[in-house]
């Protein structure tokens, strides 16, 4: 039999590609340099991300050796405008080595058995300042199509620019926070309203001396809002397939904005839908009518930093803003919104969905959920995998967010961004009710205490906890127990809020459940009372919030459904947590747990600001064959990219090296 080029295994390897997202544009035997003769074997194109190039040779030693420099060969050089999504110059090419096997096989075989094979070697080499970079550092990825085509749209992501972008957002939002601060002095119910429509304290008392001081992180978060916005209109702007066509883009509104016309603007949307994004933005900025320089000088600030980011053609720009919002979210002090990295997100991600259920898609659920970073890396994992096999991601959109994505957090702001977020993946797309949910969390209007998500620690019962459901066309009041029953979720994923020192390194005041800067110790005593009146079995108020976060997952769960958690590392040996590590020996099973060798327990965290040692536990509900085993990893440092999550994830998923779990009786 002739022996095939790697030519012709490319083109079927790229026809394979071609179907695995809805999104890119693959070209086989591209001239795509303005300068030079160099032709890419492939080139893989996604609006917002990063062009990658593709070079493939069979798999020799010599060969391995001659693809990596002529991968590095193909960097720096400027791309042919067509071809240049968010960088001008080519940052980003996947070396591919093929099975020698693939050089005898026959024509009709190279496609199916490309499909089913799993031993593809794949090396991502990418720029990295002035230099050249390859992931992995030594050696080869080994694995599926599908696993190259997950590395190649992890590794389109603009990193440096999100970095940069994220740096220059910040700076706006808090100029702009700054005039809001000086305005208020002289316009003190423009504060008031912003207090009301953000429900956080503008006017805080210093602890001190009882000087009443302005609180920035509410200014900020008022920016913030507005900022995040102004970059949502503008994928909105002028389309007529949704009633947006006087609409003005941010191009039209500047540089004489006018805040007659954002208004108007933001109301025609909100007859529409996106009330999670534009209803506080536009009640903010009817605030910031009082002063009439203010308003146009901070609106055009705002709307400028808008513009600027959606110029850098960046697809993920909403998760830019919940990285951001995420540094500014208020009473940090005490209630503890613990940002999750990036690559922790798609690390926890890709444990808890190596692939989709067969036959149906997952209910996913956060009930700490924060800004959604966790529930959205979760929600882009499903796409992703749905993309692969077959199916176009905006199809299920709707579906997903109405009936399958469940958020629950106690900050009106935080659950309006996750909302946010998880809506801008199809911008264009019109949302009913979501299952993102404000929970009521303190005293009540009846004088009974409530205690946010832990409420769900009891089934539907006669007297339910009423909650707001955050909808695109409008908020509405629903059953907080009816809305998540026990036994009904695929996936919870949480990171929830630590309440031990050291989980917060903007102080070092030790926490206990329920204590919040504003709450009086009484409240906080009934709360806590509040919480062992609930129906449980493993929660143990000692340890803070953890056992109950937990046992709240165990109970929504369904059978065969799965738990992923970022933890303190306490969480493995502590006597007040042995119950817990009981049961996921006992009544689990396909357990991983996760944790980092490094000598400082900062350096050992999978959330930002917080100086404790973390580990990251997931297990699979009911009784299985591998139940009272375990996998134990420990990672020599965190993932550096979420290229780097990716393929930690599929090696843990894959392997089968399990040992013996504490307090198993069964093995």
């Amino acid at each position: 039999m002739p022996s095939q080029h790697e030519t012709t295994i490319t083109n079927e390897l790229v026809n394979i590609l071609r179907n695995m997202r809805h999104k890119w544009e693959v070209e086989t035997a591209v001239h795509a340099f303005i300068k030079g003769h160099s032709e890419l074997d492939a080139l893989v194109i996604e609006r917002g991300r990063e062009p990658i190039g593709i070079e493939a040779k069979f798999d020799t030693v010599t060969n391995a050796k001659n693809l990596i420099k002529q991968a590095e060969t193909r960097l720096f050089h400027e791309l042919e405008a067509e071809y240049y999504t968010s960088e001008k110059t080519l940052n980003n090419v996947m070396a591919i080595l093929y099975p020698d096997r693939f050089k005898t096989m026959s024509g009709q075989n190279i496609n199916p058995q490309l499909r089913e094979a799993n031993d593809l070697q794949y090396k991502l080499v990418s720029t990295l300042g002035d230099t050249v970079g390859h992931f992995p550092k030594d050696g080869w990825a080994i694995g599926t199509v599908a696993d190259i085509a997950n590395a190649l749209h992890v590794g389109a992501i603009p990193n440096s620019q999100l970095e940069q972008a994220a740096e220059e957002m910040e700076l706006s939002v808090n100029r702009a926070a700054h005039l809001l601060e000086n305005a208020i002095t002289e316009h003190r119910a423009m504060g008031t309203k912003i207090e009301a429509i953000l429900h956080q304290e503008v006017f805080a008392k210093d602890e001190t001396d009882e000087e009443e001081k302005l609180n920035l992180q509410t200014l900020r978060m008022a920016a913030l809002i507005i900022t995040d916005a102004f970059v949502f209109q503008s994928s909105l702007a002028g389309k007529e397939e949704i009633e947006m066509t006087s609409v003005r883009s941010l191009h039209q509104l500047l540089p004489t904005i006018d805040y007659a016309d954002v208004i108007a603007d933001w109301s025609t949307i909100l007859k529409v839908n996106y009330r999670p994004i534009f209803e506080d933005a536009r009640e903010l900025v009817k605030a910031l009518a009082t002063d009439d320089r203010l308003v146009k000088h901070v609106l055009k600030l705002l709307c400028a930093a808008a513009k600027d980011l959606v110029d850098t053609r960046i697809a993920q720009i909403h998760e830019l803003a919940g990285i951001v919002f995420q540094k500014l979210i208020t009473d940090r002090k005490y209630v503890k919104a613990n940002y999750t990295l990036p690559e922790s997100a798609v690390l926890l991600s890709t444990l808890v969905m190596p692939e989709l259920p067969k036959g149906k898609l997952p209910k996913v659920a956060d009930f700490a959920c924060g800004t959604g970073a966790l529930l959205n890396g979760v929600y882009q994992r499903i796409l992703s995998l749905y993309e692969q096999s077959g199916g176009n991601g905006k199809d299920i959109h709707q579906r997903m967010l109405e009936k399958n994505i469940g958020g629950v957090d106690i900050m009106p702001n935080a659950t309006h961004l996750t909302a946010a977020a998880l809506a801008s993946t199809y911008a264009g797309v019109k949302i009913g009710g979501t299952q993102i949910v404000t929970a009521p969390y303190g005293v009540t209007d009846n004088g009974s205490y409530t205690i946010g998500s832990l409420e769900l620690l009891d089934d539907i019962k006669l007297f339910d906890t009423e909650a707001e459901q955050i909808g695109g066309e409008e908020n509405t009041v629903v059953k907080l127990q009816q809305t998540f029953p026990h036994g009904d979720m695929d996936i919870v994923i949480q990171n929830p809020p630590f309440t031990r020192p050291g989980s917060d390194s903007n102080t070092d005041v030790p926490k206990s459940t329920f204590q919040g800067s504003d709450r009086p110790k009484e409240d906080q005593k009934l709360m806590q009372a509040a919480l062992k009146s609930k129906n449980t079995s493993v929660t143990d108020g000692t340890n803070g919030f953890v056992s109950a976060f937990i046992e709240l997952a165990d109970k929504k769960l369904r059978d065969g459904g799965t738990m992923g958690f970022i933890l303190p590392l306490t969480v493995l040996r502590s006597p007040t947590t042995q119950e817990l590590r009981d049961m996921w020996a006992n009544e689990y099973h396909n357990v991983v747990v996760i944790t980092m060798a490094q000598a400082k327990a900062e350096d050992c965290t999978f959330s930002a600001d917080t100086t404790m040692a973390e580990c990251i536990v997931v297990a699979t509900k009911g009784i299985a064959e591998n139940t009272g085993r375990g996998k134990f990893v420990c990672l020599a440092d965190k993932p550096h990219s979420p290229l780097e999550s990716v393929e930690i994830a599929n090696q843990i998923n894959r392997s089968n090296k399990i040992r013996k779990l504490a307090g198993a009786t069964r093995v």
